[in-house]
């Protein structure tokens, strides 16, 4: 599997892709470590712009079960486990003690997982900023969008620049001091994009050296109105402010990812797409006949419930492939379902209706199990 995940991380086009993957319909778990994301709570406590699931929710958590679950049946095969795709992690009221405890088995067991926090940062008072730091996660990757005090209360609501940087202030050096790495995520919106050189820059200042760009993707509930495309108007500011970009990093020696256009791509090929937010028009994906989604092949996603998908899009446990509760995880990844969402994906067919409504769906609309 090594050329498969060489290719996806460097969202390239290759000749036969395609038929590699259909040749890998079925997987061997215990070779091949799955990334996998993990939302232990339902509900946030910011409506961002951006996200797709800022409705509000009625907030529910895992229960130990899933905990344990992903303990014994996911740890062993996964080189990444990160909290934190729909959902805020910190919410959860025992997600520090659960957390510590993955650690520890990744410890004794001398496991290749390692432990990812994805979060606004808005919870990390003193109190839960120790407490995560306790558990030693290996990562703690924050996204914010912005540092300018006008733009990040516009796209982080009801969040104010001011309490975050307050929480920054005195996280951030006790990670230092802990060796838990920390990164930054900013989504790029049109409201963010005038004001990401001096993001980068009070990065710098606060001793983050790693910032990460990604381009929010029209999917339903984003208000389009914040979208940049590659086109008239957006294309001149998109140049000329990841240059400005690209020059602040240097300058306060940040290393910088920006999101590269995807290249053409060939016909009855596809085009792999990482972290789902890398082209900058993201209607392009929808509109290419010749793309495939390659989430099945390569990452999982666990509920609050312990249910298995393939993407953050799909939701429904109709359409979930298994339950790490109750299902081993090479049963899982090698089930009926899981094949089944391959096979249909490599034949231009919509496995579930949520891959219908994705950006970054299959090219036929024919629909397909409800999701």
């Amino acid at each position: 599997m090594k050329n498969l995940r060489d290719l996806m991380a460097h969202y390239a086009v290759h000749p036969g892709l395609r038929a590699f993957l259909a040749s890998h319909l079925e997987l061997d778990p215990q070779a091949f470590l799955w990334p996998v994301v993990a939302d232990v709570t339902v509900g946030c406590n910011l409506a961002c712009t951006m996200c797709f699931n800022s409705e509000r929710v009625t907030r529910r958590f895992a229960d130990d079960a899933v905990f344990r679950a992903l303990e014994a049946n996911v740890l062993p095969h996964t080189n990444d486990l990160a909290f934190g795709c729909r959902h805020e992690p910190m919410l959860h009221p025992q997600f520090p003690s659960a957390l510590a405890s993955l650690r520890q088995t990744i410890d004794d067991r001398r496991l290749a997982a390692r432990l990812c926090v994805l979060t606004s940062g808005t919870l990390l008072s003193p109190e839960t900023s120790a407490l995560l730091l306790d558990a030693r996660p290996h990562t703690v990757l924050l996204s914010i969008d912005t540092t300018n005090p006008q733009a990040y209360a516009a796209v982080r609501r009801p969040a104010h620049w001011e309490e975050l940087r307050a929480n920054l202030d005195h996280f951030l050096p006790q990670a230092r001091e802990r060796g838990v790495s920390v990164t930054v995520n900013m989504v790029l919106l049109r409201t963010t994009l005038p004001h990401v050189s001096e993001s980068i820059q009070t990065f710098a200042e606060l001793g983050l050296r790693e910032v990460h760009l990604s381009q929010a993707a029209g999917v339903p509930g984003l208000g389009t109105a914040e979208l940049l495309v590659r086109h008239g108007a957006d294309a001149l500011a998109i140049e000329t402010e990841m240059a400005k970009a690209s020059a602040a990093a240097k300058a306060c020696g940040v290393s910088l990812w920006q999101p590269d256009d995807a290249p053409p791509v060939l016909p009855g090929e596809m085009r792999v797409v990482r972290n789902g937010a890398t082209p900058w028009d993201e209607a392009e994906l929808a509109r290419e006949p010749g793309s495939v989604c390659v989430a099945p092949w390569s990452k999982l996603r666990v509920d609050h419930e312990g249910y298995v998908f393939p993407c953050e899009f799909a939701m429904n446990p109709k359409s979930a492939w298994g339950n790490i509760v109750t299902t081993p995880f090479a049963d899982i990844v090698n089930g009926s379902r899981a094949r089944e969402t391959r096979e249909k994906l490599l034949a231009g067919i919509a496995p579930m209706s949520a891959c219908q409504r994705c950006p970054f769906g299959p090219g036929s609309r024919q629909p397909g199990a409800d999701a």
